[in-house]
């Protein structure tokens, strides 16, 4: 039986353990959880981290961390976004969850669905921001693609449906009361590419500003400067890609991260007019850029990036599977947790190379999301897209419409990306 094992992306990126950190740090005692998919800072030193029914806070720029909250039964299981408007007011946007999106009054020590609050259909939050009394929320992985948004500290809301112009929504930075930017995946009748929309009316209308020349990828992370310089990370399965913007967002060029082998980036950020950072979401290694994001270098640091904030042009801050800090002159400080991370582990099986089984041990229970697509990037089906628990499955795959020659087929998880590249004769 020919088998195709997939170790998610640890396989797929290699970096070489001489490359320097420059400057990247793993945070002594922090967190450790499955990826931490967001932060949020209230000022220049309280934030906030979540993950897995914990809301970690730290007073001291990221240095030190307590636990405000603490809930084995509690509703909080995947966080994929947070943002905390002020040390009292919070919103977390969950995955895979019977509510979508809860709100603290008290510095996170409790939490409530405001799922009633919003009419429409959601199936998560995966991006939060605020500024001032304006909250937007956007959603999702799963699908459908929506725009919730509130002008009263989250009172009340209006809901939007962006499935015109979108599979997805991911993420989304407010530059004010009329600007706002969404970033996600196009509809399948454009294969699926990653894209950015714009609204200069406060999320009445929207336009599309970017959208990828890549097949089967997500405008993953958005930071912007006050200054109109931002730039927005492309997962990719196969390349390193990001969307640079020069002027609030109205244009973006996409470019490559060329002599980097990170790809699947995820935390992006700007530090000054040259420096930039980012990191590969699912596996470890990190990629700086000191030309504006011309050419990259590797950087031996860092895990499963996911979001990165600036405090200033010598520090800044970056979530994984725990938590990263940058300043120019500081040493690695490796954590021997770092190497145990667990896998889900996939195998893409077959006999005769016209049926094939796809067999799935999972490390907890997550959504799986399976697609199917041409050799060129084309899409073509979704086979599987549900919630399974821990453990072991096998999938059937039906190919009895697909016609012979090369395709590929991606695999995605809550935690991990990967894909294989397979024949039906």
């Amino acid at each position: 039986m020919k088998r195709i094992k997939l170790l998610f992306l640890f396989i797929v990126s290699s970096f070489n353990l001489d490359a320097q950190t420059y400057g990247w740090y793993t945070v002594p005692g922090a967190p450790f959880s499955g990826r931490f998919e967001d932060i949020s800072f209230i000022n220049d030193s309280t934030g906030f981290i979540g993950q897995d029914n914990h809301v970690y806070k730290t007073i001291d720029r990221g240095d030190t961390w307590t636990t405000v909250y603490n809930n084995s039964s509690g509703n909080l299981t995947y966080i994929r976004s947070l943002d905390f408007v002020n040390d009292t007011l919070g919103f977390a946007g969950i995955l895979g969850g019977s509510e979508s999106l809860y709100m603290t009054h008290n510095g996170g020590l409790t939490w409530s669905s405001i799922d009633s609050l919003i009419s429409g259909n959601m199936t998560g939050i995966c991006g939060l921001d605020h500024k001032d009394s304006m909250i937007v929320a956007v959603g999702s992985v799963n699908g459908p693609a929506y725009v919730c948004i509130s002008k009263d500290w989250g009172k009340s809301w209006t809901y939007q449906s962006m499935a015109a112009n979108n599979g997805y929504l991911i993420d989304c930075f407010i530059i004010d009361s009329l600007n706002i930017l969404v970033s996600g995946t196009a509809t399948i009748a454009n294969n699926y590419k990653a894209n950015i929309l714009r609204s200069n009316n406060g999320g009445s209308t929207w336009q599309q500003v970017a959208i990828s020349s890549h097949a089967s990828t997500y405008a993953w992370k958005i930071f912007m400067q006050d200054n109109g310089v931002g730039v927005t990370s492309n997962e990719s399965f196969t390349d390193g890609l990001f969307f640079k913007t020069l002027d609030s967002g109205y244009t973006w060029q996409e470019m490559p991260l060329t002599g980097s082998n990170v790809i699947n980036i995820g935390g992006i950020a700007i530090l000054n007019d040259t420096l930039l950072f980012t990191g590969d979401q699912h596996s470890s290694g990190m990629a700086y850029s000191v030309d504006g994001g011309t050419s990259w270098s590797d950087l031996n640091a860092g895990n499963a990036a996911d979001r990165m904030f600036v405090f200033d042009d010598n520090t800044a801050i970056c979530t994984g599977i725990t938590i990263y800090k940058y300043h120019p002159d500081s040493v690695l400080v490796t954590s021997t947790m770092e190497n145990k991370r667990p896998q889900h582990v996939f195998e893409l099986r077959s006999n005769d190379q016209i049926n094939y089984t796809l067999h799935v041990n999972l490390y907890q229970k997550t959504k799986l999301m399976v697609e199917l697509f041409t050799i060129d990037g084309r899409y073509l089906s979704q086979p599987i897209n549900d919630f399974y628990n821990k453990g072991d499955h096998d999938f059937n795959l039906d190919l009895s419409k697909v016609e012979s020659g090369g395709y590929f087929l991606r695999l995605r998880t809550y935690e991990y990306l990967s894909g294989v590249k397979f024949v039906k004769k």
